[in-house]
């Protein structure tokens, strides 16, 4: 997926109940405004993720919207195990060692 697509999704509201039934029309979050859901949408259509949809009803997820959300979830869920896990606090005294070490040596 482009950095662009990943960032058209990353910056909304979705509704992660679309994993369970591809054919929902409620990708977005429900608890967002109408007005901030129709510019998602909008949004969404742009990047050709959607087609049809507002004003008329029968939203559908594109082929490429379906794979582009897979992906988003997919990059989601790795950073989101990474964060769970404390990886992070790994790999951040592995660094501060490696950086003491150097400050000794020099």
């Amino acid at each position: 997926m482009k950095d662009e697509q990943y960032n058209i999704l990353r910056k909304f509201p979705l509704d992660k109940s679309w994993l369970n039934d591809k054919e929902t029309e409620d990708i977005i979050d429900r608890d967002v405004d109408y007005n901030e859901r129709t510019e998602i949408y909008n949004e969404l259509h742009k990047a050709g993720f959607v087609e049809g949809g507002l004003p008329e009803p029968g939203l559908r997820i594109t082929p490429k919207g379906i794979s582009a959300l897979y992906e988003y979830e997919e990059k989601q869920g790795f950073w989101n195990k990474l964060y769970e896990k404390k990886w992070w606090i790994f790999w951040g005294t592995v660094v501060a060692i490696i950086l003491a070490a150097l400050a000794l040596l020099l």
